[in-house]
């Protein structure tokens, strides 16, 4: 009878194995992302204070490495009028102007790690024309060169800071 217990337990184990592997995906990244800016008084050249925050937090059971951590900021100007997109962008709203977009990994690194458990956070900041009343900030993280996540929020600017 206990003969085959050896075999039980390996088998046993093997699907395990498999079962993590394959349909709980333990070798891939899992990560939650959250975006947001600030908006601070203008500056001496009338121009408006963003700072953006990336807060990516490891929820996966692998260390998640990137090189390539894009953050860009599209707007709205004042004067200009709230269009409507196609289906392509799923039927909302134009942010036309790119104001900025950049890697949030600098070239002299390899690449930037967040280990299981860890949240880490990403700062950026920018200057941002005066006469823009909508902000679009968005960011993606690769994890290969065809696999990644993305984020967004929108922010409103106020007339008076």
């Amino acid at each position: 009878m206990f003969d085959n217990l050896p075999i039980f337990f390996t088998i046993i184990s093997g699907i395990w194995v498999l079962w993590n592997y394959f349909f709980k995906r333990s070798f891939a990244p899992k990560i939650k992302m959250k975006l947001s800016g600030d908006i601070f008084d203008k500056d001496s050249s009338n121009q408006n204070i963003l700072v953006a925050t990336l807060q990516i937090q490891n929820i996966g059971e692998v260390r998640l490495k990137s090189n390539k951590i894009k953050l860009s900021v599209r707007g709205i100007n004042k004067q200009t009028k709230l269009k409507i997109g196609d289906e392509k962008i799923l039927h909302q709203i134009i942010f036309k102007e790119k104001i900025y977009e950049e890697n949030l990994v600098p070239k002299e690194w390899e690449y930037t790690f967040i280990d299981p458990g860890v949240t880490q956070d990403y700062q950026y900041v920018i200057l941002i024309p005066k006469d823009f009343k909508y902000l679009l900030l968005e960011s993606k993280i690769y994890f290969n060169k065809k696999d990644f996540q993305l984020t967004s929020n929108i922010i409103k600017i106020k007339d008076e800071l």
